[in-house]
């Protein structure tokens, strides 16, 4: 597979090769960095000129193929200061979400959702991280440390979080129609 940055008038800026097909792909919100979930379980970031700054294989055993495929990275979003990676899984379990540092790849904290990252986003300030699990929970937790918030249940698989109105204090999620209070 391959990651290309255009610009606005589609001209291609750069192009990279990576292992495997990718579902996350984010580029940070100040442009200074791009970012590949990738289900061969690794993690790259790339800079604005197409230089890689990390890739991230910790989350995979190269030796076992069923942590490989329970491991594929399928979120992956930078936070509004561009100074952090939300995504999931981490540390070798599909059921962990964490962020790591944008610019070093340290893993800052990992918190436990249950079952997949099914979508991840941040508060506009990037205090908090909405989490969205593949078991039907939507949890809130602290941005800088991983404590929890507060939980939801839509009685559904797989939420995909559709929308969040800070301003409104709602999140609608996919499945059962249901919204649930920030």
């Amino acid at each position: 597979s391959k990651v290309l940055l255009v610009d606005n008038s589609g001209k291609k800026i750069w192009e990279n090769t990576i292992g495997g097909e990718c579902w996350g792909l984010d580029i940070s919100p100040d442009a200074s960095y791009v970012t590949a979930g990738c289900h061969d379980g690794k993690i790259y970031v790339w800079d604005k000129d197409g230089k890689k700054l990390w890739e991230n294989s910790a989350n995979q055993q190269e030796s076992d193929a069923n942590t490989q495929q329970g491991t594929r990275i399928r979120w992956i979003k930078f936070s509004p200061d561009s100074n952090y990676i939300l995504t999931g899984p981490v540390e070798k379990t599909a059921e962990k979400t964490g962020i790591y540092e944008a610019n070093t790849g340290k893993l800052v904290w990992s918190f436990y959702t249950g079952d997949w990252l099914r979508e991840g986003r941040f508060s506009a300030d990037g205090k908090t991280a909405y989490l969205s699990s593949a078991n039907g929970t939507i949890y809130s937790v602290n941005a800088t440390d991983g404590s929890y918030k507060w939980l939801g249940n839509g009685f559904h698989i797989i939420p995909f979080m559709l929308g969040l109105s800070e301003s409104k204090g709602t999140i609608i999620s996919a499945g059962n129609g249901r919204a649930f209070t920030a």
